[in-house]
């Protein structure tokens, strides 16, 4: 399985709270990781979604995307995670 997490950035309480701590373990479970920091330019938001579908899993640290195109339909084998607490 593979897994792509969204973070703010490494330094940031939240990103090591919610996501940096648990690298280790799902490593050591099998399970491939990859982190990322969110897109910030439109030519890796283009990067992004072209990277997309080799995940079956994007965990957002955050709920940070409003991208146009961004389809959360859950459609296929491919899973949206997110970790913000819903208002």
């Amino acid at each position: 399985m593979k897994v792509l997490f969204l973070i703010q950035g490494y330094s940031v309480a939240a990103s090591r709270y919610r996501v940096l701590q648990y690298i280790p373990y799902l490593k050591s479970k099998g399970i491939e990781t990859t982190i990322s920091l969110y897109p910030r330019t439109v030519k890796e938001n283009i990067r992004f979604f072209y990277s997309l579908p080799q995940y079956n899993i994007v965990f957002l640290q955050r709920k940070r995307f409003n991208q146009p195109g961004w389809n959360c339909s859950g459609e296929g084998r491919n899973e949206l995670f997110m970790t913000s607490m819903m208002r």
